[in-house]
Parts: structure tokens; C-alpha cells; sequence
């Protein structure tokens, strides 16, 4: 495992902690989870994404705010008018992860964690196309 990977499962474990303190559930990415299920070794940096619903990403922002490790931040467009997505990064503030095609959106490039929203089913997932149009000759 290379210092880069080392320091994003760094990253995750820290995530783990602060949310079994908080009590907030959150889903590992499809790389990861892979990799923790087959044994396989994770060889990518980028792999490092985590889902939670959008009221846990909220409550994990004011969790980290409240009590900030060193040399850590949570990165998002509350406090990042650049930040150019609807996700928190969790962020080691002691590397540099310089992405060329990214690299402007984040104020804090270093070494990140990605905190995605998990979707859900809507509404409109649940009805059939026929019952949202009655009426409308379409049988």
C-alpha cells in the first residue's frame, strides 16, 4: 500500500470514528466495498468515497465544525464559494492531491475523502407512468 492510499484509509477511519460517536449510518463506494469483500488491495486514491443521506452529511459537517481534528477540514459549498458540487469533502490539510481538472473548485487540495448523498427512491419510482396521466388515451 503507497503513503497516498495509506492516508485515505487514514481518512475513512477517521470518518468511521466520528460517526459511530454521532450515530450517523454511511455507505462505503462500490470500489471499496469491492475490495473489502474480495481481500483485495485498494490501488487507487480516488477510491476513497463514502455515501450518507443528505440530513447525515449535515450532521457530520457540524460534528467535524463542532470538534475539528488537527490538520483536518470539511470542505463543502457552506464555507467554499468555488466548491462546485453537492457533496462534503473531508480533507487532510497536511498533503496535496493536485487534480488538473479540479484543482480550482477546492480551496484545501490536499488528500480527500469524497461524502456523496445516497438517493433515494422518489415518488415517481414507485407509480406507473399510466396512473400519473389518467385520461389521457394512454391504455
Amino acid at each position: 500500500m503507497n503513503r497516498e492510499i495509506k492516508e485515505v484509509v487514514k481518512l475513512l477511519a477517521e470518518i468511521d470514528k466520528i460517526c459511530k460517536r454521532e450515530g450517523i449510518p454511511y455507505y462505503l463506494g462500490p470500489q471499496l466495498t469491492l475490495c473489502c469483500v474480495t481481500g483485495q488491495e485498494i490501488t487507487s486514491p480516488h477510491a476513497g468515497v463514502v455515501y450518507m443521506r443528505t440530513a447525515d452529511m449535515e450532521r457530520f459537517r457540524l460534528a467535524v465544525e463542532k470538534e475539528t481534528p488537527d490538520g483536518r477540514i470539511v470542505e463543502s459549498m457552506n464555507n467554499n464559494k468555488h466548491f462546485y458540487g453537492f457533496f462534503l469533502r473531508y480533507t487532510d490539510l497536511d498533503t496535496l492531491c493536485f487534480r488538473l481538472n479540479e484543482g480550482r473548485n477546492y480551496k484545501y487540495p490536499g488528500m480527500g475523502v469524497d461524502i456523496l448523498p445516497l438517493r433515494g427512491k422518489t415518488a415517481f419510482q414507485t407509480c406507473s407512468f399510466v396512473d400519473k396521466s389518467p385520461g389521457s388515451g394512454m391504455e
